[in-house]
């Protein structure tokens, strides 16, 4: 899915539309009256400051020792339901709920990632890894853009560690 986000002129409310295709977006712009509408660039006013995926979690504490596993660190906990864990700068918001189990079921099937790691010395880390009690659905292999590993998490997420070539 793509978005599109319209200001409507007189009453200057933004209006966000949703397409699956850009044929879906031609059709939206050739369908409505747009007369009435001026569009926005979000992107002059957008700084992104940082980024950080949220993973609903099953088992909230169970996750965080998962983590830490990795070289997390907590930075906060709310209450037992909410965390930010961070490694070297960058984080992951944990949440107590309800994954979606065919979703984890499918994103396995095809190795769709959840988050990607750039790293360095992906081998030593590897190494690292063997040594610690994770799900390692990828084991270290080559590709074409570089050398890389997946690990499951507790609640199926999966991670790709990745060194580029």
């Amino acid at each position: 899915f793509s978005s599109i986000m319209l200001l409507h002129k007189a009453s200057r409310l933004p209006f966000y539309f949703f397409v699956q295709s850009h044929s879906s977006l031609i059709h939206l712009l050739f369908t409505m009256p747009l007369i009435n509408f001026i569009a926005m660039n979000t992107g002059d006013f957008l700084k992104i400051k940082d980024l950080s995926p949220q993973l609903l979690v099953t088992d909230f504490h169970n996750s965080i020792t998962y983590y830490q596993l990795l070289g997390f660190g907590i930075s906060y906990l709310y209450q037992d339901f909410y965390a930010s864990i961070t490694k070297d700068g960058y984080s992951i918001n944990l949440k107590l709920g309800k994954p979606v189990k065919e979703e984890r079921v499918n994103r396995r099937k095809n190795e769709d990632l959840d988050i990607v790691f750039a790293v360095e010395n992906i081998e030593k880390l590897y190494d690292v890894i063997m040594e610690i009690p994770v799900n390692i659905i990828q084991p270290l292999r080559e590709m074409p853009y570089g050398r890389e590993f997946y690990l499951s998490d507790p609640d199926g997420y999966l991670l790709g560690f990745i060194e580029s070539n």
